[in-house]
């Protein structure tokens, strides 16, 4: 979408889908939000064009997965194009962070809920996590990093706890968190190294719960599609006992990394949360890519035949510097609802050229915030002002995740955590 010199946004006239109905669990009366997911250790780092190609990182390939079993080589080859190694990086850095996918955006929904009418009573992440360890243990550069990380990500988590959020902890022995690295070459363009330490050792196996364990309310259940791609997922089993015990409740799909999306175990996995028996919606969200990945692998024309086939209450795009859109259906008496869709984008001279790791997760948790406000069942029938609500729901994420990545970049510029 063209952007222009002041802020942009519009309203597309609604067309016709089957209905949802107002009996259906709506984002108002969530008061339980759980995610099992991953949770890594960021370290982000300046990294020279040449740097990034002599790294693997060409024109087409701004992701790279590094399994463990590469880890060595990937390790040797860090050392040579930086002249250190990623261990002394990582403890001379003060810029390291917590991030992994849904845990960045069920964190920042928990405080963008704090204080609100209708704010969450219970957070929970399932998370794999590296094992414990106290001190480094040798001089080994694969050893010697994989205790720090180790140290760094429990760390990461004490404080999760501390803020009230309730992790369930599945401890890999002999293994440490996932590392992501993410690259700037300060043009605006990032790479990310994901390594993958415990990711694939997944969740240990998770029973439904009792029905007399489980918080009353209608629970929000956050998956994103990078944990869904292996045959037998650990991540879909828990998800799927958190949907059996909640009936109700609604269940978000971040869409993750469109490379992925067209692998038949992914889609089988996709296709088993989203038509898993419950009475709650359905939301999904991506970036453009990854949107029509899942367009393309499911034989559709475009999302909007995504709604004639579940019970899908919203589809968030995000499109970078040209800005997102957001595909949503009201609740409506009868057969049919209106369907709307919205879009905005920042100006030119808002668009942030930094490090804007986590920032789809920020945007994500911004936007559910919203609707959060304005989901509220029947009320929603025919109210002409919905589209108007969602375009300003887009504003308020675009500006506020703005405001999220300059406050970062300040930060770590001041203190000198950028290397």
């Amino acid at each position: 979408m063209a952007v222009a010199t002041q802020p942009s946004a519009f309203f597309l006239a609604p067309e016709r889908f089957p209905a949802l109905s107002p009996e259906t669990p709506n984002l108002k009366d969530v008061s339980a939000v759980s995610s099992p997911t991953i949770m890594t250790v960021d370290y982000p780092r300046k990294a020279e064009s040449f740097q990034l190609a002599a790294l693997g990182f060409d024109e087409k390939t701004d992701w790279q997965f590094v399994p463990n079993e590469e880890l060595p080589a990937f390790l040797e080859k860090y050392e040579g194009v930086f002249g250190t190694t990623l261990a002394g990086d990582i403890t001379a850095s003060q810029g390291i962070r917590g991030g992994g996918t849904m845990r960045n955006t069920l964190e920042s929904l928990r405080q963008l809920r704090a204080g609100k009418e209708h704010s969450l009573e219970e957070v929970r992440l399932q998370v794999p996590t590296g094992d414990y360890v106290n001190e480094r243990v040798s001089d080994d550069s694969q050893a010697d990093l994989a205790s720090l990380v180790n140290n760094r990500g429990h760390e990461l988590i004490n404080l999760l706890e501390e803020e009230g959020i309730i992790v369930e902890r599945n401890v890999a022995e002999g293994s440490m968190f996932p590392v992501c690295l993410c690259l700037d070459d300060g043009s605006g363009r990032r790479c990310m190294a994901l390594i993958e330490g415990c990711k694939s050792a997944g969740l240990a196996e998770v029973p439904i719960p009792k029905a007399e364990d489980v918080r009353p309310g209608v629970g929000l259940i956050l998956v994103d599609a990078y944990e869904l791609k292996e045959p037998d997922s650990s991540y879909v089993k828990a998800a799927k006992a958190q949907l059996s015990a909640r009936e109700e409740a609604v269940l978000v799909i971040g869409l993750g990394n469109d490379s992925i999306l067209s692998e038949p175990d992914l889609k089988d996995n996709f296709d088993a949360l989203i038509l898993h028996e419950r009475t709650g919606g359905l939301g999904i969200s991506g970036n453009k890519g990854e949107a029509d990945q899942l367009v393309a692998s499911y034989g559709l024309n475009g999302i909007e035949d995504l709604f004639l086939q579940t019970k899908l209450k919203f589809v968030l795009v995000t499109s970078g510097q040209q800005g997102a859109s957001l595909f949503y259906r009201p609740y409506a008496q009868g057969e049919q609802s209106d369907f709307i869709k919205v879009e905005y984008a920042l100006t030119v001279d808002q668009i942030y050229n930094g490090d804007t790791t986590g920032a789809g997760d920020r945007f994500l948790s911004f936007v559910l915030d919203g609707l959060m406000d304005i989901d509220q069942g029947s009320s929603e029938v025919g109210d002409p002002l919905l589209g108007d609500k969602l375009s300003r729901i887009l504003e308020d994420a675009s500006e506020g995740t703005l405001i999220y990545l300059e406050a970062r970049g300040e930060t770590m510029e001041f203190a000198g955590k950028e290397p």
